[in-house]
């Protein structure tokens, strides 16, 4: 009897327990392209295209979107400087598609808790959400926002450099 009870208690609790075993311990890049790699050596990995210098920085994307759960994000890829020595700091998954067609937020936030355990915090506001991961290399903020008929997403990890960048 008691051994039954365990194993009713073990099944129970096991997809909580198996979320947060599981779940990255930190956030080193994105896929492949890992925090600090020149332009040069993403370009080696993926087919991308420059967007050119945005402000201070340089970004480029990649030439075809990717789906998750489903849904077309463009990936937007940044550097610290517009030179070819710029280093990747931050990885922008960006999608938007009409609100009736919209399950994005719950899909999408589900895999990344899959992935990275349960958020560190989250913020609803009127027309948007956020939920941030914080870890030690890095920080992941997903951020939906439903401004008339539309629903926008964006994904964003970013390369956390010192104790005072991850406050």
């Amino acid at each position: 009897m008691k051994r039954k009870i365990l194993m009713i208690c073990i099944i129970f609790c096991l997809p909580f327990i198996s979320t947060s075993l599981f779940a990255e311990t930190d956030i080193l890049g994105w896929g492949k392209a890992k925090w600090g790699m020149t332009l040069s050596q993403i370009a080696k990995l993926y087919d991308i295209k420059g967007l050119g210098v945005r402000g201070e920085h340089y970004a480029c994307e990649l030439k075809e979107k990717i789906k998750i759960q489903g849904h077309d994000f463009i990936v937007i890829f940044w550097f610290d400087e517009p030179s070819p020595s710029g280093k990747l700091y931050q990885v922008t998954l960006v999608a938007q598609e009409k609100i009736s067609d919209s399950n994005m937020f719950r899909s999408v936030l589900g895999l990344l808790i899959e992935k990275y355990g349960k958020p560190d915090s989250y913020q609803l506001k009127s027309f948007s959400k956020t939920s941030l991961w914080l870890k030690t290399s890095g920080q992941l903020e997903f951020k939906t926002s439903i401004p008339e008929d539309t629903v926008y997403c964006a994904i964003e990890y970013t390369a956390v450099g010192s104790d005072a960048d991850k406050l």
